[in-house]
This record gives structure tokens, sequence and C-alpha cells, in this order.
């Protein structure tokens, strides 16, 4: 984990807590400049814009409209199972950013990111729905999650994030790696254009 290994110098709560939150805004900058390519609000392509703050979003009216230019093509089980589990991923993600923020209402970086993986896990739905998957967070509220071991992941990171600010933007930089980690294994499994592009 980035941040969790990162070595705060003897200080202050305030100036860890400062440092802690310079360092999530860093990765979460250079994750977003580095995975989209892009810059203060600038689009990356038709579909994404990232924000000065590194967060990206997804518009969903662009993206729908590139999708109508492709063919949709057929899905191995593999690939299906990618897009549920992505979808559940980045709906963790969210919700776990969201309650950070409620938790954590001077910090806006956690409200930000959050509104990003809203984009991401809609973005994700929109595949789901094109190729006429079932949704696997159909009926269920925030914080809940049909697979279990997503489920008790999201009670754990919870958890820790409800410990202090510090713990919060440890698991948002858990959540960031976890993220880049799962999306390389799954590009190994999916080959469809619209996969690939969301």
């Amino acid at each position: 984990m980035f941040v969790k290994h990162l070595s705060l110098p003897k200080a202050s709560p305030r100036r860890r807590v400062t440092l802690g939150l310079a360092a999530l805004g860093l990765a979460s900058l250079t994750l977003g400049l580095t995975a989209c390519g892009g810059s203060d609000s600038t689009p990356v392509d038709p579909i994404m814009t990232v924000s000065s703050d590194g967060a990206s979003s997804i518009d969903l009216t662009a993206l729908s409209a590139e999708l109508a230019t492709m063919p949709p093509s057929s899905l191995s089980d593999a690939e299906a199972a990618s897009l549920a589990a992505m979808r559940e991923e980045e709906q963790l993600a969210h919700d776990v950013y969201a309650a950070s923020a409620l938790l954590w209402t001077q910090q806006a970086i956690f409200a930000n990111i959050a509104d990003s993986e809203a984009t991401h896990s809609a973005a994700v739905l929109t595949l789901l729905n094109r190729y006429s998957l079932p949704d696997p967070l159909a009926g269920l509220s925030t914080g809940q999650f049909a697979t279990q071991s997503v489920q008790d992941l999201y009670d754990s990171l919870t958890a820790t994030s409800a410990q202090s600010v510090i713990a919060a933007l440890q698991v948002g930089a858990q959540i960031e790696e976890m993220d880049i980690r799962d999306i390389t294994a799954q590009e190994a499994v999916v080959d469809n254009a619209d996969i690939l592009m969301v």
C-alpha cells in the first residue's frame, strides 16, 4: 500500500494528516493522469475527463454514443465474469469513499473520488446492459454486495476508514492499488474493444 508504507516524519497529528492527504492527492492525480493521459478538466477521449484534482469522470451519454458505433462482440464466460466483478469493485470503491466522505467531511478528496467511482460503476453497468447480463448489484442498497468476499472487503475497509483520516487515506490507496491490479489481470482475459474502452 502506497500510503501505508509512506514514512511520515515525527509531526503533529494535523501535520501528519496534511502529509497523508498530500500523498493521497498525489497518488490520485498520478493515477488519474497516468490511467487517462489527461489534465485539468480536459477531455481525455470522447467519454472521459480528468479534473484538476485528478478525478476522472465518464460521460455516460458520450459513452452510449461511442458504444452505438461499435457492434457488440460475443462474450466469453471469462469476459462476462470480468464485467460482473468490475461492477462490484467499482461500486465497492464508491461506497467506501462515500462512507469516508461522511466521516471526514473536512477532506473533500473522499467525496470527489466517490463521485468519480460512481461514473465508473455506471459505465460498467452500461456494458452489462449492452450484453443483457444481470447486474450483480440489482436490488441491493449502498454497502451491500452479492459476492461475499466483496461484502467482507467492504466491511473491513469501512471499519478501517472509520478509525482516523490517515487510516481512511491508507484505505483509499489500497483501493486504487487493487483497482490497478485487477484491471491489469482482467485485461488478460478480455479482448472486446468496448469492454477495454471502459
